[in-house]
This record gives C-alpha cells, structure tokens and sequence, in this order.
C-alpha cells in the first residue's frame, strides 16, 4: 500500500501508539553509530542507522537521539555531525535517515548557511 507524503507519520502518531521495546537502546545505538561514522568514515555505520530506522521509525527515535546531542556535544565533532547530516540527507534513499538528518540540521544555527538551508527547505516541503 502507498501512502501521500507525510501520511504514514501522522498515521503513526494519532494511530500507532508506542515505539515498543528497545527503543532506548535504538536511541544509544543510533547515537554512538553517528558517532563512529563521524570518526572513521565507515560507510558500513550507515547501513546500521537504516537497520535501526527499519524497526523504530524516524518519528519514534528523533526527540530522544537530538537530546542525547543537545546533552553531549563534547562527544561529536559537531562540524562533520552537520557535514554528514546534510550530505545524508541530500543523497539518502532512506526517507527515515533523511528525516533524522535534517532534525539533526535543526540543532545548529545555519542562518548563514544559505544552501543548507535552501536543501531543508525543498526535503521539507516533501515529508
């Protein structure tokens, strides 16, 4: 079954109820992936993100994932957090890592950043 845009999200919002079990685990794991990924560059980091999003959706793992940033911004080299968040986001097929990227986009302020910006907009305008 296809779903318009954004509908499968707010079908999961007033519909689905709880992530379920893991959930604060995913969120760790989600964390500490990024966090490898921004030190080695393994590609393989990714394909573990889309895992993760396959079982807990974008919606259900994002408010967790951006306060355990907010809370340790010691541990990320916050410049290629925003690098990879916006070529990910760019170039990502996985419409769940797309979303995680650009709320990843939200904690900084890119005002000077116009093609960031300019990107976030148009995937916005999407999902």
């Amino acid at each position: 079954m296809l779903f318009a845009p954004g509908a499968m999200d707010g079908i999961m919002i007033y519909h689905g109820g709880r992530a379920g079990d893991g959930l604060d685990e995913a969120v760790v794991d989600e964390i500490n992936i990024i966090g490898q990924y921004l030190n080695t560059d393994d590609e393989g980091c990714i394909f573990k993100l889309e895992t993760i999003l396959s079982k807990y959706r974008a919606l259900h793992i994002v408010d967790q994932m951006l306060n355990g940033i907010r809370e340790n911004p010691e541990d990320m080299d916050l410049r290629k957090l925003i690098e990879f968040a916006f070529e990910t986001a760019k170039t990502s097929d996985n419409f769940e890592l797309v979303k995680v990227c650009i709320s990843m986009l939200g904690l900084f302020d890119l005002e000077k950043y116009e093609s960031i910006r300019n990107v976030v907009a148009t995937l916005g305008l999407y999902d």
